[in-house]
């Protein structure tokens, strides 16, 4: 009987005591020995990513490097490795190694598989992967079983799927231990129309006592081949080869495909590749392809594709444009798309020198019989557009198609149409369909970006009452609005001659970096800039975008400035922000920070700066803000900041007089003459008096002050005010602020 200890081996494990007992029994028992520290002799690993061209690439003694490798353990097909040796002496092997050939040359080298462990293992060898076979081919090899080993050739997909082999046949292999002696295994392989891989397989390898094991050599493969990956025969395809075009382009409808060709302005890239795009044709196995179950949407006509696979190498080719000279407007490209599961592509507009102006990522939900619009700013120097695709499904590939380009835009060559110059209001209300804003009912979005669609944008005050909203017209020679600028609703503002207007956004708390951009377009005579901290950015063309960075800790307001030097009109389409940035307060947040204060270590929102001749400030004290005025001053202000209310309101002062001849006034601001303000308390005050007045405010009010007023000094002598607090309420009296 064979008694054998059988093994895994390497350069490293072998050193141990134990393996090297098992490695002489196989040299006592076999007369084999590992060669090359056990490790396969393997092509280098660039081979087993691309196709092999014949058959015989697969053919292998073993003497010489081959396209066969082991699988990396998956721990289902595959938990063990296949090893190498070679015959050390002309011993005959056993019977018990069946049924190949006992006598072999001295020299003769073989890959071994084998186990001692209970649980049966098993090893795969795996060959380069092949583009298709046509029609029937044939694999052979010796080989050698031991105690259960048993073999197996299957044809696997030529990429794995999350690490996995995937079968697509599993060959007849009738070649076992019992097979005729000096048996060699044929195995038949089918017709495979898809790139795969072949693998032998060596499994129920187990017997934890003696082992088993198996050994292989002299294999063979013969076939037909086919001669390139399947993916260049799709959709009927022809290469697509780029045809000399005239070098001037005259407008961008020149750039229009609308019926793929080798004569259309799109082709490959002249930078060298490993794949191309192709010219399809047709669309029967469109479905396949594309692996969708169901009649999806398709090209009507020829169309433009790249179809890649785990082994197509990189850098796949770009699909391009010629040059486009310059542009002036901004430029649309449309076009149909289609990509399979799992693809990306990148579309970008490059200059001359291929560095990226811009770039837009499609995937396959994108795709469909609607075609996709891509906007690019005007550029003045020459650019193109291309198409490159950036990742797939490393199993079932990547493909894209592309149809129906279309460009518009205008070069720089080409003459605008006149802007007006004179535009009456009837005309601009008529075109834009003008109506007012809503009545402002109190509330609005807490951010600064607005574009008219979804609300008023009363976080945008119209300090002029200018401000109406409309869509902007299409198509139109009197407006020639960019449909990529200036599109749906828009906010829009007519200056009737040398006038201004103002939009002032409500209080901004703090910001970080926040870039605020608005998209316009003015007439000849109108100006627009953008104003912030005491920056300005002034929109100098005609349309386009104006872009202002901001950041503070402190709060801050935006304001848009409008004027002109004629009858004027801009059309604001939006208002767009990036960054960080606090909430903007709700009215009834501003209301109560600009009005509630008990005058306790801060004059809150109000200011006490003298404002004319007389005036004296005052001064915070224990029970509030306090102020004695004398021979030399008449008066102090108390001016609050700006708020804003929607329905009438109850304002609560709490103050002491001491003084005959004081007056106490509520003005409607710190400029105000007293007989423009209502008078709250005074002059007869015959003993110091603490008193809690209120007072009715006005939607219409916007701020006020209390001023203390005292021009009697040398008759009555210094006169004292303290104010305690100041607060507000609805005018059914319940609390607003809290």
């Amino acid at each position: 009987m064979l008694f054998l200890l059988i093994f895994i081996v390497s350069a490293a494990r072998a050193c141990h005591p134990q393996f090297q007992k098992e490695l002489r029994y196989l040299d006592l028992y076999l007369g084999i020995q590992p060669d090359n520290d056990g490790q396969l002799p393997v092509k280098h690993a660039a081979y087993f990513q691309q196709y092999i061209t014949a058959s015989q690439e697969l053919d292998c003694t073993f003497d010489r490097n081959c396209l066969w490798s082991n699988l990396k353990n998956d721990g289902v097909l595959d938990s063990s490795d296949f090893w190498y040796f070679h015959k050390t002496d002309k011993k005959r092997f056993p019977t018990q190694l069946q049924p190949g050939k006992r006598k072999l040359p001295k020299g003769t080298h073989f890959i071994v598989a084998g186990n001692t462990t209970t649980h049966a293992q098993s090893a795969i060898i795996l060959s380069a992967p092949v583009p298709c076979q046509k029609g029937e081919g044939r694999i052979s090899f010796n080989y050698w079983l031991y105690n259960f080993a048993q073999l197996q050739v299957l044809i696997v997909k030529a990429a794995k799927r999350r690490g996995h082999l995937q079968i697509i046949d599993k060959s007849e292999t009738d070649c076992h231990y019992y097979r005729p002696k000096d048996d060699v295994c044929h195995v038949t392989i089918p017709h495979i129309s898809e790139p795969f891989r072949i693998a032998i397989r060596a499994f129920s390898l187990k017997d934890n006592v003696v082992g088993s094991m198996a050994l292989l050599n002299n294999i063979s493969y013969n076939a037909l081949i086919c001669e390139r990956s399947p993916l260049s025969s799709l959709f009927a395809s022809s290469s697509l080869k780029r045809e000399l075009q005239p070098t001037t382009v005259y407008s961008l409808s020149d750039m229009n495909c609308l019926e793929a060709s080798s004569s259309c302005r799109w082709g490959n890239a002249r930078a060298p590749a490993n794949t191309t795009w192709r010219l399809g044709k047709d669309v029967e196995r469109w479905n396949e392809a594309m692996l969708v179950n169901y009649r999806s949407s398709r090209p009507s006509g020829a169309f433009f594709f790249l179809a890649v696979d785990s082994l197509t190498a990189r850098p796949f080719a770009r699909f391009e444009s010629d040059l486009i000279p310059c542009t002036q407007k901004a430029t649309t490209l449309s076009f149909q798309y289609w990509a399979k599961t799992g693809t990306q592509v990148e579309v970008c507009s490059v200059d001359e020198s291929d560095v990226p102006l811009s770039c837009a990522y499609l995937t396959d939900e994108d795709g469909g019989a609607k075609p996709i619009e891509i906007v690019v700013d005007p550029y003045g120097k020459p650019f193109r557009f291309t198409f490159e695709v950036i990742t797939f499904d490393q199993f079932a590939g990547g493909l894209v198609a592309v149809a129906n380009l279309q460009l518009k835009g205008v070069l720089c060559t080409e003459k605008l149409p006149a802007v007006a110059t004179t535009i009456s209001p009837n005309t601009i209300a008529d075109s834009f369909a003008l109506t007012p804003r809503p009545i402002f009912e109190g509330t609005y979005p807490l951010q600064l970006a607005c574009d008219w669609t979804s609300d008023p944008c009363f976080q945008w005050v119209d300090e002029d009452g200018k401000l109406f909203v409309g869509t902007a017209p299409q198509d139109s020679e009197r407006f020639p609005f960019p449909e990529e600028l200036i599109n749906g609703n828009v906010g829009v503002i007519f200056l009737n001659g040398a006038d201004t207007a103002i939009l002032r956004s409500r209080e901004v708390p703090c910001a970080w970096n926040l870039e605020i951009s608005l998209t316009y377009w003015r007439s000849e005579h109108g100006f627009i800039r953008v104003c912030a901290l005491d920056q300005c950015v002034d929109g100098g063309k005609m349309e386009g975008k104006i872009a202002l960075i901001v950041s503070s800790m402190r709060p801050f307001e935006v304001t848009v400035e409008l004027r002109s030097r004629g009858n004027a009109i801009v059309a604001i389409d939006s208002i767009l922000t990036e960054g960080e940035a606090c909430p903007i307060k709700t009215l009834e947040q501003t209301l109560c920070d600009n009005v509630k204060c008990d005058f306790q270590g801060t004059l809150c929102g109000y200011s006490t700066n003298p404002v004319s001749t007389g005036d004296t400030p005052m001064q915070l004290a224990t029970k509030g803000a306090t102020v004695t005025i004398d021979e030399g001053f008449n008066r102090a202000v108390l001016a609050s900041s700006s708020f804003e209310i929607v329905q009438p309101a109850l304002l609560l002062i709490k103050v002491t007089q001491e003084t005959f001849g004081s007056r106490v006034l509520l003005c409607p601001d710190a400029k105000s003459e007293p007989d423009s303000c209502t008078e709250l308390l005074g002059p007869i005050v015959l003993s110091p008096q603490t008193k809690e007045l209120t007072f009715p405010l006005d939607p219409s009010t916007r701020r006020f002050a209390i001023v203390f007023l005292h021009d009697k000094a040398v008759q009555f002598g210094p006169a004292t005010f303290t104010i305690h607090s100041v607060d507000v309420k609805t005018s059914d009296n319940y609390q607003l602020c809290f």
